[in-house]
């Protein structure tokens, strides 16, 4: 902050200034003003810092800026100088008060961390072990800083001449420094290959760097670029001024804006709302080239936000807990879908090499999220009969599947928990019913479930119990695998059961729980109660591979589409409202120099971000949002043919629409001003492009022109592919993240 001599002195040239006023008209500003200040002088430095609030009720008001007083004013010009002095000088003693106050907050967490970090790194060297981090750290250190670098990258030099680095956009700073001691000695001369011609070949799109939450920056892929532009510039130069030296040409780059999957429609809309945004928006320091793709047709289309006010009510809809507006927006995507896979219908025309109509396997559903909304839209595109692969990525034990035969376990381990064995008697591996739980159930109080079922004399019982007395036999002598094993391929059936009832993608979460089992299996003793307690305890992620989902259409974030694509991309949740700053993070420079030390900050509240914290949660915040529009980049482009654009408001953003920053609000000033066209399933709908011509559907099954579109008995039959899909499907899909 100022030092206390010039501080005292603009107070007291203010003290003075003030009190030139007519003191003798009482409740004006300028005398109280120049009292305080007085007495504030005539203080210590205890009565200084206790005296600070009172600026605000004096010379400052209460925002913090200087209070007017004109009259002063017009008596000394500078006087409104030494008021903004006293503002800025007070605004830096607060804030070196609150850092002192966060940096108490901050260092017993940050000890506590270094703590935890010194163990963990000491448990991993107790075990022989190491992770991805300390792999990628011990190379780098190996090639860069140790005794044997220069040896080991000999020997190195004797085994490659070629370095290809893909994703480079999303290779960290400490990777890079691994490809830089690689190829340290390619521009020192001849290597260990002698006059061999080596080279290092790098491909990456910045504008595709979404991946920022893993630790990961584009900007270390501009600063290797400028490393090896640097670096074969001064080979080059060398060579021209030696004699007999090889050639050595200099950096080459190309651009990527030549795209053979995709139409120009679709790119020239990409390039517009690159535009719109501004290349800046991006993180880029230059427009890129312009898009060059197919001339096949192509579409883009903005369907009309769905909007929920407050007031509304749910019309008795089971799935209440969900946000209504998802749940309208998830039904009108399935309605859609399955319009466009009617054979009795249009259809939608894709044209690429032979002309088609499209099937569930050509259709991409894309999400900014992983949340409740794409597990909705894949049960309502159960409910319409539209073949669906599941989402990308769940909890291992949050599939229905999973809580089913964990079900069966818990049950073995413990039969006289009533609600585990409830369960276990209306999932697919028993088939009750809810009225026959309730039938066969219903008992008197502080009767246990198993024991009422043991005296019932009831056929239906009768056959269920010779099934759970097994499931208790075996559990005295199998290990959890093996009883999975039982439960599903033995005579309970239980795969085939749950395939049924819950559809295809079951198969995968099934597997991952017998893998789950034969890893316990593997490092620990049998123990069907340890495998239940080493169950819960974990947070093993099932990833689906999305790229392997057959016809059937893939619902996905943006972050898992990356690589992928599809002849048709609906973003469905494009009118959320971007994120904030991610994890703050302060670089400290240590003396003497060497690499900024890295301080990780929690969240803190916007009054405790001041000074330096404040300038890097501004720093973060325009990362976050550049990484924003990034996301939005990598989403248009795994488009095709089509591409269309959604999104739904709750009450709190119907009124005033979707945010100035989301998706929606910047494409849709691209599809112009006027009304749109009326939709039956969107209300109105903008449309950028057009579509390719009808084309007749093709029957795969003589037998499925016998069959209707529609409700056939609780089914809904597609007759182009003669598939069926119980509406059962849909809830019981619904329930694998709410369920408990």
């Amino acid at each position: 902050c100022r030092s206390g001599a010039e501080y005292g002195r603009v107070c007291g040239s203010l003290a003075a200034q003030m009190g030139l006023e007519d003191r003798a008209r009482p409740g004006e500003s300028g005398p109280q003003c120049a009292a305080f200040s007085e007495v504030w002088l005539a203080g210590d430095a205890a009565a200084h810092r206790a005296g600070l609030e009172a600026f605000c009720t004096s010379l400052l008001q209460k925002d913090r800026t200087p209070r007017k007083l004109g009259g002063a004013g017009k008596a000394n010009p500078a006087f409104p100088d030494n008021k903004q002095q006293v503002a800025e000088a007070v605004a830096l003693v607060r804030e070196r008060a609150a850092l002192i106050e966060l940096a108490a907050f901050l260092a017993p967490q940050l000890e506590a961390g270094r703590a935890f970090a010194l163990a963990w790194h000491k448990a991993k060297e107790r075990e022989g072990l190491v992770d991805f981090d300390d792999l990628i750290a011990r190379a780098a250190s190996l090639l860069s800083n140790s005794a044997m670098a220069e040896w080991i990258r000999y020997k190195l030099d004797r085994s490659f001449d070629h370095i290809l680095v893909d994703e480079a956009q999303d290779t960290n700073a400490a990777q890079w420094s691994i490809v830089k001691a690689l190829t340290d000695d390619y521009f020192d001369g001849a290597g260990a290959q002698g006059d061999a011609v080596r080279t290092i070949f790098a491909v990456g799109d910045y504008k595709q760097a979404i991946f920022g939450f893993q630790g990961t920056s584009p900007e270390n892929f501009r600063e290797a670029r400028d490393y090896f532009r640097d670096k074969l510039d001064a080979a080059a130069q060398a060579a021209r001024e030696t004699r007999g030296a090889p050639d050595v040409r200099g950096l080459e780059e190309y651009g990527l804006g030549r795209s053979y999957r995709t139409n120009q429609q679709v790119l020239g809309f990409v390039d517009r709302a690159i535009d719109a945004i501004g290349y800046d928006g991006f993180g880029l320091d230059q427009r890129g080239d312009p898009h060059t793709g197919s001339a096949e047709p192509g579409l883009i289309g903005l369907w009309q936000v769905v909007r929920v006010t407050e007031g509304e009510d749910d019309d008795g809809e089971r799935e209440g807990w969900l946000a209504r507006h998802d749940r309208q927006l998830a039904d009108r995507i399935a309605q859609q879908v399955a319009q466009w896979l009617d054979p009795a219908g249009e259809g939608f025309t894709l044209s690429k090499g032979n002309p088609r109509r499209a099937t569930a396997g050509d259709v991409m559903i894309l999400v900014q999220k992983r949340r409740e909304l794409a597990s909705l839209i894949v049960a309502r595109l159960y409910r319409h009969g539209v073949p669906v692969a599941g989402v990308d990525r769940l909890r291992l034990g949050n599939p229905l599947a999973v809580k089913d035969l964990m079900a069966a376990l818990r049950f073995a381990a413990q039969p006289l928990d009533d609600l585990t064995l409830a369960s276990l008697l209306v999932s697919p591996l028993i088939g009750w019913s809810q009225d026959e739980l309730l039938r066969y159930g219903h008992r008197p109080p502080r009767v246990r479930l198993w024991e009422h079922l043991r005296e019932s004399d009831a056929e239906r019982v009768e056959e269920t119990m010779g099934i759970l007395r097994e499931i208790l036999r075996r559990a005295d002598y199998d290990s959890p695998q093996q009883l999975l094993h039982w439960m599903l391929i033995g005579p309970m059936d239980g795969r085939r059961q749950l395939v049924a009832r819950l559809g295809r993608e079951a198969n995968d979460p099934i597997d991952e729980l017998l893998n789950a089992a034969n890893a316990y299996a593997s490092a620990h003793t049998a123990s069907l109660q340890g495998f239940i307690r080493w169950f819960d305890a974990g947070d093993g992620d099932l990833k689906r591979e999305a790229g392997e989902g057959g016809d059937q259409v893939r619902v996905m974030t943006v972050h898992g589409s990356k690589g992928l694509e599809a002849p048709i991309v609906i973003l469905a949740d494009s009118a959320i409202r971007p994120d904030g700053a991610g994890e703050v993070v302060l670089h400290e420079d240590l003396p003497g120099g060497g690499e900024a030390r890295a301080v990780p900050l929690p969240v803190l509240a916007k009054g405790e971000q001041v000074g330096p914290v404040r300038l890097a949660g501004e720093l973060e915040t325009a990362k976050a949002m550049q990484e924003h529009w990034r996301l939005l980049y990598v989403a248009l482009t795994r488009a095709q043919e089509a591409l269309f654009i959604t999104g739904s408001l709750g009450p709190r953003d119907a009124k005033n629409g979707p945010h100035e920053d989301s998706w929606y609000a910047r494409l849709k000033p691209l599809f112009g001003e006027d009304e749109g066209l009326a939709d039956p399933i969107w209300g109105a709908r903008w449309e950028i492009g057009e579509r390719a011509p009808y084309v007749c559907p093709v029957y795969t099954s003589d037998a499925a022109d016998d069959l209707p579109w529609g409700d056939t008995g609780g089914r809904r039959v597609d007759k182009q592919k003669h598939r069926t899909a119980p509406d059962a499907h849909a809830d019981a899909y619904l329930k694998q993240t709410n369920r408990a």
